[in-house]
């Protein structure tokens, strides 16, 4: 039987005149197995909080070229590896700036008329009415313009 045991585990550790018995070693595994154990858990959920489990503030940010289509039919959309909760979008001129807050359903174009709002887990689209004057400009979609964005997330 061990006289002595380590610090933090209270794992046995033997004196040379001491006895070895088999419960001390299957002791020992049992404590290791279960410290093994609660360090993946801890690790697992530390990974869960700071990866795309949790609730982290992430940013992304690039372009697109317009391509004239607009309404309903023919939403723009983006996609992201996280959960979006704003996202801005500005003409290459800065003319048309178009902000969308998660939640909302829809916000308004630079020109004043209504954009509607689809969110998905991992992204957004949006759509304006195919009667307004110039839908192409207050969907952020003229052709061969270049639109610049930025989203912020979790």
């Amino acid at each position: 039987m061990a006289s002595n045991h380590t610090q933090h585990y209270a794992l046995n550790r033997w004196d040379l005149e001491d006895q070895i018995v088999m419960d001390d070693f299957n002791e020992d595994n049992a404590k290791i197995d279960a410290a093994l154990h609660d360090n993946a858990a801890a690790l697992s959920a530390l990974q869960t909080a700071l990866g795309s489990g949790g609730q982290n503030a992430r940013v992304a940010f690039g372009s697109y070229v317009g391509d004239g289509t607009y309404g309903p039919s023919h939403p723009n959309s983006l996609q992201f590896d996280f959960t979006p909760v704003f996202v801005y979008v500005v003409e290459n001129d800065n003319h048309q700036k178009s902000p969308m807050v998660r939640g909302c359903t829809e916000t308004n174009s630079t020109y004043g008329d209504k954009i509607t709002l689809v969110w998905t887990d991992h992204g957004v689209s949006w759509y304006t009415a195919t009667d307004v004057t110039n839908p192409h400009l207050n969907q952020n979609n003229r052709n061969n313009e270049v639109y610049y964005w930025i989203a912020v997330g979790y």
